[in-house]
């Protein structure tokens, strides 16, 4: 725990948070700064990931990561759904829960991973195989939501 708290990822989170929170302004070089950044991440830690499998034994740890991004892409955003639905929550609020749910696994999962020497294989692939078969699932995910609560 602690050195999960010690994460310069974890902190970053938890420092734009507390920015956010207190509402503080962003402007000039700064802002700048953190949009060029923010354009760019996502790609960068995708490519990141990818590069990690060179070398790796993908083999032992397909399985798995398959059974990971099952669970994420379809089960975790039916139970939301179901939840969302059950404590009657508006549609807008359950439209935006559940396909947050059912977006793929994100990098952070690797990044951790990696930061605590674990695993990295497997969560390289969950976030990989989640991130392709989420471009049809939530897709899929939006389409059912429209059709249950219009």
């Amino acid at each position: 725990a602690s050195s999960l708290l010690r994460n310069p990822i974890i902190l970053g989170i938890l420092a734009g948070a507390a920015w956010r929170v207190l509402g503080l302004p962003l402007s000039g070089v700064p802002a700048r700064l953190v949009d060029s950044l923010s354009q760019v991440a996502g790609p960068l830690a995708l490519v990141a990931c990818g590069m990690s499998l060179a070398g790796q034994n993908l083999s032992g740890t397909l399985l798995p990561a398959l059974a990971i991004s099952a669970l994420k892409l379809l089960v975790l955003p039916a139970l939301v759904l179901v939840a969302a639905s059950l404590l009657a929550l508006p549609p807008l609020a359950i439209a935006v829960a559940t396909l947050t749910a059912a977006c793929p696994t994100g990098v952070n999962a690797y990044l951790i991973a990696n930061r605590l020497a674990t695993d990295e294989a497997l969560a390289s692939n969950s976030v990989t195989i989640s991130t392709a078969f989420g471009t049809v699932t939530v897709g899929l995910w939006l389409a059912a939501i429209h059709r249950l609560i219009g």
